[in-house]
């Protein structure tokens, strides 16, 4: 894999074990087959069988697994968390001034809207709890940066990132709130690239961004900016 190393954490089912996936650690599956016990989210996906044990989303025992990195000598981890909690009252409050729109409580969007909100705390408090751990901690010497989606983004809350039928469309969301947390802290976040040799510029992601934004953006082109070139399939073991 061109010297990189990929981790993938699972839990078993029965034990409640956490169970790491990689070069190093348990070796004798898929990649793919890491990836959908890794992704196996209970309620939403059915656990997945591997030899004899099941296995469901990593995420139930940890939500971003900072500890694995660190203890795999990351120093730099860029972590990315797709669950904020919506602040409902902080899209109606900028609408209001706007238009006359009643504000609404997020119990009346019906159960998914009161389930999503659930689920995006609990993983949010958890990322945020980890994140003050090692902020605190004499033993990491290294730099985590955090990237989310705005508060008040009601597009990428109403999103099912379950729907299988919607996966180009979460992709383009998930495109343009990267973009968007990006663009808001460039300041702070280029120069702690830049201590790693890594030089951050605009333009390449604007022109990409260009190409997709918009309600209805071309499936082709959507594909094409997020997937990038086509490489020849091979299946690996991790």
């Amino acid at each position: 894999m061109g010297g990189k190393k990929l981790y993938i954490t699972a839990m078993t089912l029965d034990g409640a074990e956490e169970v790491v996936f990689g070069p190093d650690e348990r070796n004798d599956i898929t990649i793919s087959k890491a990836v959908q016990a890794s992704t196996a989210m209970p309620g939403f996906y059915k656990p997945v069988k591997i030899g004899n044990e099941y296995f469901v989303d990593g995420g139930v025992k940890q939500t971003a697994n900072l500890d694995l990195m660190i203890q795999k000598n990351a120093k730099l981890i860029i972590c990315y968390n797709p669950f904020r909690p919506y602040e409902n009252r902080e899209f109606v409050e900028k609408m209001s001034r706007h238009t006359k729109t009643k504000q609404q409580s997020l119990t009346e969007e019906g159960f998914f809207s009161v389930l999503n909100q659930f689920f995006r705390t609990i993983f949010h408090t958890r990322i945020h709890a980890a994140l003050n751990l090692y902020e605190k901690s004499s033993t990491f010497d290294g730099d985590i940066i955090l990237i989310e989606p705005e508060a008040d983004d009601q597009a990428f809350f109403s999103m099912n990132p379950f729907a299988l039928g919607h996966r180009l469309h979460a992709a383009q969301l998930g495109f343009e709130s990267v973009r968007n947390s990006i663009n808001k802290k460039f300041d702070k976040i280029a120069p702690i690239l830049a201590s790693y040799g890594i030089t951050m510029n605009r333009k390449g992601v604007e022109v990409e961004y260009q190409k997709i934004h918009g309600e209805e953006p071309d499936p082709f082109m959507l594909k094409k900016v997020l997937e990038g070139e086509k490489r020849k399939k091979q299946r690996k073991r991790v």
